[in-house]
């Protein structure tokens, strides 16, 4: 079965979320063979820009792993075994992929011009 997990979720600093965490459960009858799930993500990168992230139980990150397919509306996850797992991306990448520099630089133009030229100051 897979659930969608509500609670917040951390990824290492180079790494963010781009998607869902899902808490995957296999039955203890099912082969042990692995399965690919598709897991659903928001941005369009390369298959080198995005992995998977499988979190403890504790909530913390403890491993990433590779996906097996990356398409404009998913990636493909080959598990075996009971996991908490969401795709991340390349923190570099996702901010390219979202235009997130370019409406920083037009923010710190703004706040230039207002005499606020150090936004880590503004509240």
């Amino acid at each position: 079965t897979a659930s969608w997990s509500a609670g917040p979720w951390r990824c290492s600093s180079d790494w963010v979320p781009v998607g869902a965490l899902f808490h995957i459960q296999f039955r203890p009858d099912d082969d042990t063979q692995p399965v690919d799930i598709d897991l659903p993500h928001i941005v369009e990168l390369e298959e080198t820009d995005m992995k998977l992230t499988c979190l403890g139980d504790d909530g913390d990150q403890h491993e990433l792993l590779p996906v097996e397919q990356v398409t404009a509306e998913h990636v493909t996850a080959r598990l075996r075994t009971d996991t908490r797992v969401g795709p991340v991306g390349r923190r570099s990448a996702v901010c390219a992929a979202l235009h997130i520099d370019d409406a920083l630089k037009a923010l710190e133009e703004t706040l230039t011009t207002m005499g606020r030229a150090d936004p880590a100051k503004v509240v």
